[in-house]
């Protein structure tokens, strides 16, 4: 913030020194300094589209999604083609539980600039909506992806849940086992009932 701060007494006509440090602001929970750089940014740059991905970006943090996704709309509106907003709207959508919504945006993102993280989140929203075999495609390609970004265990473990949902059980049990290598200190994550269930499938499938 304080290099940032330098950089803007350098360059007061550049907005894109304000942004960075709303967002480095925003990190720190500092709502009103954020809001005050977004809103010089703003001043200094009348695009629209800014406007709007920046005011979304407010409301997300003081928790009013409803609010945020009317501020990424009209941003995504403004910009069709940018992954930003894309990516913004998206994942509003999904804490509004709205998960066609959500898999719109991210099918495009995914299309476009895929990693780990986006095809984790489309995950999520295609297993709230039990896709499961959507689901463990875009689980195969996050844990193929995977840098670091993500628990790689996790990913196992709900891959493992979408296998078995669609009657795949050795693949299940499998993924589980990996998941319990990888993290045998975190079994907490695998219940009794988990496994329970896992096993009654895999003998249901062997019959």
């Amino acid at each position: 913030i304080a290099d940032l701060g330098q950089a803007i007494q350098l360059n007061p006509n550049a907005p894109k020194y304000f942004i960075m440090r709303g967002h480095a602001r925003l990190n720190l929970s500092d709502k009103a300094g954020a809001k005050s750089d977004y809103d010089s940014a703003m001043a200094l740059n009348k695009d629209s589209f800014t406007a709007h991905l920046l005011g979304g970006r407010i409301k997300e943090h003081e928790l009013d999604f409803a609010g945020a996704l009317v501020e990424y709309d009209k941003a995504v509106d403004a910009r069709p083609d940018n992954l930003e907003a894309r990516y913004s709207r998206g994942f509003t959508r999904l804490n509004l539980d709205d998960y066609a919504g959500m898999i719109e945006d991210f099918d495009i993102i995914n299309a476009k600039h895929p990693t780990a993280w986006t095809h984790y989140l489309r995950a999520l929203a295609f297993m709230c909506t039990y896709r499961y075999a959507e689901a463990c495609t875009d689980l195969t390609k996050a844990i193929k992806r995977e840098r670091n970004n993500i628990n790689i265990q996790q990913l196992y473990y709900l891959r493992s849940k979408c296998h078995s949902a669609i009657g795949a059980y050795w693949p299940a049990l499998c993924d589980y086992v990996t998941a319990l290598k990888l993290a045998p200190q975190q079994t907490c994550m695998l219940t009794r009932a988990d496994l329970t269930l896992l096993w009654q499938s895999l003998i249901t499938g062997i019959k």
